[in-house]
């Protein structure tokens, strides 16, 4: 199913977040194509360091991922890190935990910096089978191997039954869409164009 069927909390109404058309006749050092939370905070930190950034995007800002996310902010991923260390190295696990450590810390405060609501929240990955069970408890060790505070548990908030769930506390949620706007306002007074009417189409 497509994402452009699915209702979404932070895109109903969509945010009025100001556009541009670009100019073609305007050289541009970068150009980002995607205006979600990853093509917005790369093409700010990319104008921020001198270049001229153009972002693209075929919809509207936040329409794909961002829009549609949990809006969660976390270093427990389902059972990412099981997965990153049954194709690579507990290493290779490790450096991702410490590069989504740093950008967790960097949109916190980014957030918090301009005004955007968050909240703190506790992280789960839970099975929702008996046979999921090893899988979950695969993460915790993982994780607790790689240093992350988690806690197995038998509380999960949720209103069907779930077995093993392993709890990483002191996560973030935030409003998405609020990020994306801050975000696109900083963009254009660091002197980036953007652009949500472009199709390569």
């Amino acid at each position: 199913m497509s994402t452009d069927s699915l209702p979404s909390l932070w895109l109903d109404p969509p945010p009025p977040i100001e556009t541009d058309q670009l100019d073609g006749d305007v050289h541009y050092d970068v150009t980002v194509v995607g205006a979600g939370l990853t093509g917005l905070a790369t093409a700010l930190l990319l104008a921020r360091s001198g270049r001229r950034v153009a972002v693209l995007e075929a919809r509207s800002i936040g329409a794909v991922t961002t829009g549609h996310s949990t809006a969660k902010v976390t270093l427990l991923q389902g059972t990412q890190l099981s997965t990153i260390v049954a194709n690579h190295t507990e290493h290779v696990a490790g450096a991702y935990v410490e590069g989504n450590r740093e950008a967790q810390a960097w949109l916190t405060a980014y957030a918090a910096e301009h005004g955007v609501q968050m909240q703190r929240r506790n992280a789960y990955t839970y099975a929702g089978t008996q046979s999921g069970a090893s899988a979950v408890r695969r993460e915790f060790d993982i994780g607790r191997r790689l240093g992350l505070p988690v806690e197995m548990t038998d509380t999960v908030e949720l209103p069907y039954p779930t077995y093993a769930a392993v709890r990483l506390p002191n996560q973030v949620q935030i409003n998405p869409m609020e990020v994306l706007a801050a975000l696109a306002h900083d963009l254009r007074a660091a002197g980036g164009h953007r652009n949500s009417r472009f199709s390569a189409a």
